[in-house]
């Protein structure tokens, strides 16, 4: 079989296609290339970044075909009289986008870092890194160094980081954004003494009242870590509780945290679409009595 030989150039814009180190992928790095600029605005507008209420796949495709879009930032000048005009749109669905993007300009500076698609950045690295720098100037300004020492960021997370705020189209791309009114240091309140200070969350299953991101953002602003398993040290009949037992938490359980500022439910209901498996301390024995309640009612 004759070798094969990676492209030198991407195949939709022309620009560069560059191999990072550590990475066995080319990638492109023209910023504005068509198809790298509608993936990117559909990340940005994805609920569980900028959360975007009417900017799906399909307007995104329109607006970056007709050239309403050249950059993220071009989502704020849309031509309402425009867009409305737009076969399939009309006044009423114009209206309930442009309230949409109005509605982002304000998200908390998590979802902002994590929406601007910074390669190897996911939601837990975004929300570590809006606590730890508190506006998106003060990051954009980190080094590498700096940066792999914050927990759970590491020198390839801190690489993508440093690279992407080098690139001048994200320079131009940012100076755009707040130009145009988004917001990017409104930091996620966390409360240090809430009812999950020291406390880590399980989640697991499907979520029916909010998206998972949603759940751990509520989960540390009542002060608690959202975790995919149990950590060492966790109670037995609590790791047991995790891994076999049928009873599930209603989310109504979070929910009620919150609303009651740290009084869970007595009776948490079950569930078969699940949810919140448990908040965990770490330490042997301390698992809350409505867990135990639980285990031994299933």
């Amino acid at each position: 079989l004759p070798k094969f030989k990676f492209p030198q150039k991407c195949p939709v814009c022309g620009g560069g296609a560059e191999r990072f180190e550590g990475e066995v992928a080319r990638r492109c790095v023209n910023f504005g290339c068509p198809a790298q600029l509608k993936a990117r605005v559909r990340h940005y507008a994805q609920r569980d970044a900028m959360d975007i209420d009417g900017l799906g796949e399909v307007w995104i495709n329109t607006f970056v075909e007709k050239g309403f879009i050249k950059d993220l930032a071009d989502i704020y000048n849309l031509d309402f009289e425009k867009v409305k005009n737009l076969e399939r749109m009309g006044e009423k669905s114009a209206t309930n986008l442009f309230n949409g993007i109005e509605a982002s300009k304000r998200r908390p500076l998590y979802r902002l870092i994590f929406g601007l698609g910074i390669l190897n950045v996911g939601e837990r690295a975004a929300s570590l890194l809006a606590q730890r720098f508190k506006s998106l100037d003060r990051l954009a300004g980190a080094g590498e160094e700096e940066l792999s020492f914050i927990r759970e960021i590491g020198p390839v997370s801190a690489a993508s980081i440093v690279r992407f705020f080098k690139e001048p189209g994200t320079k131009k791309a940012l100076a755009k954004l707040a130009k145009a009114g988004v917001r990017s240091d409104l930091v996620e309140e966390v409360k240090t003494g809430g009812p999950l200070a020291g406390k880590s969350v399980v989640i697991t299953g499907t979520l029916e009242g909010f998206s998972r991101s949603e759940a751990e953002a509520l989960i540390r602003r009542l002060g608690g870590r959202s975790r995919a398993t149990p950590h060492q040290g966790t109670d037995g009949r609590w790791q047991q509780f995790v891994e076999i037992s049928p009873v599930e938490v209603d989310e109504t359980v979070l929910m009620h945290w919150e609303a009651d500022d740290g009084h869970a439910m007595s009776n948490p209901k079950r569930t078969e679409t699940s949810l919140v498996v448990g908040v965990s301390t770490g330490e042997a024995g301390s698992v809350p009595d409505w867990v135990h309640q639980l285990l031994e009612r299933g």
